[in-house]
């Protein structure tokens, strides 16, 4: 793996949840709001360079290889990590994509299963399996 900048990763670590926003062939308004907050939660914020690509991804989706390389390019960078570490990334990443799948037809986040649709569903546990 070609060595990545910290903003990098963080921006990589958002992949997932763009896939997760795109399954169904849209991106809603809360999942795009759900991935800028989180985006500012890694410190990618307005005047960051990596918000013009975020932007763009919540425009145009990324092909199926595009994502299938970057869960490869996150499974690589989290087994450099120690073992606590690891779990507790691939939590946030799991987590953040559960929170944009139930946002898409719910108006509470409070409701996190009830509006996530089965190709969500799929790919929810499509993840979970991948990541390491």
């Amino acid at each position: 793996m070609a060595e990545l900048t910290n903003e990098e990763i963080s921006l990589l670590y958002l992949v997932p949840l763009m896939q997760t926003a795109w399954v169904c062939g849209a991106v809603s308004p809360r999942e795009r709001q759900l991935i800028y907050e989180a985006a500012r939660e890694e410190l990618i914020d307005a005047r960051n360079q990596f918000n013009n690509v975020i932007d763009e991804w919540l425009v145009y989706q990324p092909s199926q290889k595009f994502f299938d390389d970057c869960l490869s390019l996150i499974n690589e960078s989290l087994e450099g990590k120690p073992l606590k570490e690891r779990k507790i990334l691939k939590a946030r990443i799991l987590r953040r994509c559960d929170e944009v799948a139930a946002s898409a037809g719910s108006k509470s986040l409070m409701d996190v299963n009830h509006h996530v649709s089965p190709q969500e569903t799929h790919l929810l546990n499509r993840l979970r399996e991948i990541l390491v």
